[in-house]
């Protein structure tokens, strides 16, 4: 795959780069097997990809989702080609942190706001689970109010209905646009109905 992947890339030198992105994917699920020796083996088979996020265009793909893969990337790569970059986007991965502090010193790093929510959501579940167990001795259970309000917590204000909402948060605003209406009674919302 990656040298299907590598035919269709043109040269990374020569692109004027300001915005990377770099980000790791899993292009199968993961594999066992056993080694010559009887040991048992996982194999994730994932790579990297690394994307001019101005335009879009793919730079570059690497194997695996570690920090030498990134490195070895960017340190192929001039310091001319370097020195422009100004964003880096990434997930928060420490491998792709340690990469680009030693490669692209200068270069801001951004986190996608899905991986901040998510860390965000994920320390406002932990707070909620310790403060039950501290307080009940226990997990919540079904039949508890904290328990069976907890994704509350996990909700954006306009996503509640009054009753759920937060007191102080401010209700959701009217939509913009009217919504679209369906098709009149009787009639197919199929467009290719009779085919």
């Amino acid at each position: 795959m990656l040298t299907a992947a590598a035919d269709l890339l043109t040269d990374p030198d020569d692109v004027l780069v300001r915005r990377l992105g770099v980000d790791e994917h899993r292009y199968r699920s993961v594999r066992s097997y056993r080694e010559p020796d009887g040991a048992c083996c996982r194999y994730e088979p994932s790579m990297t990809t690394l994307v001019d996020t101005s335009t879009g265009r793919l730079l570059g793909v690497v194997d695996g989702q570690d920090s030498a893969g990134v490195g070895t990337w960017l340190a192929a790569r001039s310091q001319a080609w370097r020195d422009p970059v100004e964003v880096v986007a990434i997930d928060p991965s420490t491998a792709f942190r340690k990469a680009l502090r030693e490669d692209l010193p200068a270069a801001a790093v951004s986190v996608d706001a899905f991986h901040l929510v998510k860390l965000a959501n994920d320390m406002v579940t932990a707070v909620r689970q310790r403060v039950i167990r501290e307080a009940k001795g226990r997990r919540g259970r079904s039949s508890t109010r904290h328990w069976v309000n907890r994704r509350l917590l996990l909700l954006r204000a306009d996503n509640t209905s009054a009753p759920g909402r937060l007191p102080g948060s401010r209700p959701p605003s009217a939509p913009t646009t009217p919504p679209m209406r369906s098709a009149p009674p009787g009639a197919s919302r199929n467009n290719f109905a009779g085919c």
